[in-house]
């Protein structure tokens, strides 16, 4: 099973970061546009407030770049890739203020080098702890919704000041294809985080039909442009 998904995980890399680049236009314009639809001052107050409360404090205190939480958010993000694509974690090391590594059996693949560069491990736990409330049709309550923020804001600021040229696992999953998917695939994620703000779990299915619709239509207009302008 991991050969089979680190074969299938090859012949879609170059296809994903090509769809992450063309996507980034017409991605932003759509996140920008629901965030503006659905803006209001609970979400303000119970989301956005501490998720930017997360990004000032990190300003404000040096080094949390180097914490052990955020090396092991990092390094977390490795090993949950790893496990989805069957490869079995061998250690992981955590050395605050100095950095982290994982090791894992198996050949590899770039979704385990990059995962940690735009995919919200805490913010995704907690969604998973969020089910509890569909489960029994409860609307979920402001505190969970205020850590969840708090988690949000944690993940966009860490990941802001993880990428940067001098990342190893850039040169290992390439730099060329770490450039065109790190930005789409953030915004990507980005969009069902807020998405699950508004509906749920259920909201992740309205962004990414609103998503890969205006990807679509962004594609199909700029071709026909082309095509006439050949013509």
């Amino acid at each position: 099973m991991q050969s089979f998904i680190n074969t299938i995980l090859k012949f879609i890399k170059w296809p994903i970061a090509l769809f992450c680049i063309v996507s980034v236009y017409p991605m932003s314009r759509a996140l920008l546009q629901m965030i503006t639809n659905t803006f209001s001052a609970d979400i303000f107050i119970t989301f956005l407030m501490p998720a930017f409360g997360v990004m000032v404090v990190w300003g404000l205190i040096p080094g949390l770049s180097g914490s052990a939480l955020t090396i092991f958010a990092h390094e977390s993000t490795h090993m949950l890739a790893a496990i989805l694509t069957f490869h079995k974690p061998k250690a992981m090391s955590i050395r605050d203020g100095e950095g982290g590594s994982f090791s894992y059996q198996g050949k590899g693949n770039w979704l385990i080098t990059i995962a940690p560069y735009f995919f919200p491990t805490f913010p995704f736990l907690w969604m998973l702890a969020g089910l509890w409330f569909q489960y029994h049709h409860q609307p979920f309550p402001s505190w969970y919704i205020m850590a969840f923020g708090f988690l949000v804001g944690y993940h966009i600021v860490s990941n802001f000041y993880q990428i940067h040229s001098e990342q190893t696992d850039f040169k290992k999953a390439g730099y060329l294809f770490s450039l065109f998917f790190i930005p789409g695939a953030n915004i990507l994620l980005i969009g069902y985080l807020w998405s699950f703000v508004l509906n749920g779990w259920a909201g992740l299915g309205d962004w990414q039909r609103l998503a890969f619709q205006q990807t679509y239509l962004f594609v199909k207009e700029n071709i026909s442009a082309l095509l006439q302008m050949i013509n």
